[in-house]
């Protein structure tokens, strides 16, 4: 080989990798130029340290130990019982579907491997701290002070990552205080995913009998799995329904009754007795407890709701669990407690006591100056005075209140509650009138509700933070021109603005907006064929076809080998519907849709029960080899036919 070409690989490869192609200088020339992190890790052989035990439970222990090519500390899971082979598999599946939730208060899992005895293991970050569970323990024992209100924000986190679970299709079933782990700063963690399952994956089934061992703070590890006093009652017993994300909002709820009164729901002698007292739905509400102290009223109806037997009376989803906490820290009445008129007043007058002062003082004033005239002088000065001073405190308050009342505006946001949305940013900018954050994320509020004219004068006000609104700004200036407020775009002029958000979150609240106040059905299927082909961009050839006549609606999906995503369909009211040989997965988005027809022959779909509850559903047709036991339901007219 030439100089010339030679000279030429090496300028190539120092442009590739610059960092080896030092190391290639430095074995090339004989420098003896000291590389101990290279030599270190050139030269290692054993990743991890010797491990010393910090936990134990009935499956799984934790060790700390050093992985020795990064230097950090981690934890290490093993098995106690290494060589069931179902064990294992789990074990394996628990690690692999942690490692999947990436989210600031799920625990990461950092590597997966088999030790050289070939036993599984998977390390995880190591956390210092302490257990919610040991927190509560040492509350009730009053070694430790911990407010309310700290409690409450740690359970907002622990909601934010189940919520975060739960969008990825993914059920804990196994939540309560020793599984969450609170960090040295401040971290909250969920851990122990080790029971949690995949929406409309086949639940797994070990063979044993109840084990009172486990009792308290040990997971059961049997026919039933979860932990007594914070398993739902489907969980106990299948015939009260499948286990769903009502069932994790169960073991929420459980958690919140537990920071409110420093006990479990369900407090018996036995395991049996707290099963059966599950089942039957036996949870004391706090007030009938006898306690040192007082449980806010209005937290305890959240609890309750959360704790209700019947699965279809809890929350719909944990953001609206999480949403009537941040109700309570922020003045306002909850959802659970079904507030009248005089219990919104009071908490109106709790939000504003100094204005609520300012008033009784007036009053007061005014009936002292009826039979003190001599002094209607000077208590009108004094009466100025505080005036001016309750206001000052007044706009202090409301400055204070503000931010959460953002936090709250965003949590709604991404709920797509909208009018909540638009509720909480307004009563922000009415405390603080100054506050930029929330002007511009008004702003943004009114452009996803296409209020193009409200978005841009939100966002004049926003000041300093305009400047990071740009395209929002731009595309309200030329929308508004073409539509007032309270009318709607159509699909031509809404999927430009789609494509022009694309692979941004913006896209879905731009979406979810159209697709709930659509009037046109034309205009809905346009734009969800927009999304479908967003969201499987792995689908290279599409085949859509949609009619509809007087009576019903058909959707077409199966000439769509590759389609996996679906979740944009399930707002439509369409009748009739054909997902046969697609790789669709998820049935939960079909539950609520209006479907006389429904063909699924050749598709990924582990589980049909939801299926065969859908109310207006006629004929189902489905594979004859996946499904030949499937049977509708008593006193149903379904028609299930197999192919």
């Amino acid at each position: 080989m030439s100089q010339e070409n030679t000279e030429s690989s090496e300028n190539i490869f120092k442009t590739i990798n610059p960092s080896l192609h030092q190391y290639f200088n430095l074995a090339s020339e004989d420098v003896s130029t000291p590389q101990p992190i290279f030599d270190e890790i050139a030269a290692n052989e054993k990743r991890y340290d010797q491990g010393v035990l910090i936990n134990q439970g009935g499956m799984k222990k934790i060790l700390q130990t050093t992985d020795t090519l990064t230097g950090r500390p981690v934890a290490m899971a093993t098995l106690l019982k290494p060589d069931d082979p179902q064990k294992v598999e789990r074990f394996l599946r628990e690690a692999r579907l942690t490692a999947t939730l990436e989210h600031p208060n799920i625990i990461p899992v950092y590597d997966i491997g088999l030790t050289d005895s070939s036993d599984p293991f998977f390390t995880m970050k190591l956390i210092g701290g302490k257990s919610l569970s040991k927190i509560l323990k040492e509350l009730g024992e009053g070694t430790s002070k911990v407010s309310l209100q700290n409690l409450l924000d740690i359970f907002i986190k622990i909601c934010d990552a189940i919520s975060y679970a739960h969008s990825k299709g993914i059920l804990h079933l196994d939540l309560k205080p020793s599984n969450i782990q609170i960090g040295e700063y401040g971290e909250v963690l969920v851990c122990d995913w080790g029971l949690a399952k995949v929406t409309d994956a086949p639940d797994e089934t070990i063979d044993g009998e109840l084990d009172p061992c486990f009792y308290n703070d040990i997971t059961l590890d049997g026919i039933i799995k979860g932990t007594p006093g914070f398993m739902a009652p489907e969980q106990i017993d299948s015939k009260l329904g499948d286990k769903t994300k009502q069932t994790d909002i169960y073991a929420l709820g459980g958690i919140l009754y537990t920071l409110l009164t420093l006990r479990p729901p369900i407090k018996k002698d036995n395991v049996q007795e707290v099963l059966d007292a599950t089942v039957a739905g036996e949870v004391p509400t706090p007030s009938e407890l006898s306690l040192p102290f007082n449980v806010p009223l209005s937290l305890e109806a959240v609890a309750m709701k959360a704790l209700d037997k019947d699965s279809s009376k809890r929350y719909k989803s944990v953001i609206l669990l999480r949403n009537d906490i941040h109700k309570w820290l922020g003045g306002f009445a909850t959802s659970a407690e079904n507030a009248g008129f005089l219990k919104s007043a009071i908490l109106l007058l709790k939000r504003h006591k100094a204005v609520a002062s300012l008033l009784v003082f007036i009053v007061a004033s005014l009936i002292l100056s009826m039979v003190t005239i001599s002094h209607k002088e000077r208590e009108a000065t004094n009466a100025l005075m505080l005036y001016e001073e309750e206001k000052r405190q007044t706009e202090i308050i409301g400055k204070e209140a503000s931010p959460r009342l953002v936090y709250m505006a965003k949590q709604a946001l991404n709920s797509f509650e909208y009018d909540e949305a638009i509720q909480f940013i307004d009563q922000s900018i009415d405390r603080d009138p100054v506050n930029q954050v929330a002007y511009a994320l008004k702003g943004v509020i009114h452009f996803y509700r296409q209020e193009f004219n409200q978005s841009l004068a939100a966002f004049n006000q926003s000041g300093k933070y305009k400047k990071n609104y740009k395209k929002f700004v731009l595309i309200a200036q030329d929308l508004s021109k073409t539509k007032a407020d309270d009318e709607m775009l159509p699909s031509s002029k809404v999927i430009p603005l789609l494509k022009k958000f694309n692979r941004t979150n913006h896209i879905f609240k731009i979406y979810r907006f159209c697709i709930a106040n659509y009037k046109s059905l034309d205009d809905h299927m346009k734009t969800c064929f927009f999304m479908l082909k967003y969201h499987n961009p792995q689908n290279k050839k599409w085949n859509l076809n949609f009619t509809q006549t007087d009576d019903a609606a058909y959707l077409d999906l199966s000439k769509n080998r590759f389609l996996a995503h679906t979740g944009c369909v399930r707002d439509i009211p369409i009748n009739h519907l054909n997902i046969s040989n697609t790789d669709i997965w998820q049935s939960w988005m079909f539950e609520e849709m209006p479907l006389i027809e429904l063909r699924m022959v050749n598709t990924k779909i582990q589980s049909i029960k939801d299926i065969l509850k859908i109310p207006t559903l006629k004929r189902l047709y489905i594979n004859k080899k996946k499904w030949p036991k499937a049977k509708p339901p008593k006193d149903s007219s379904l028609q299930i036919i197999r192919i």
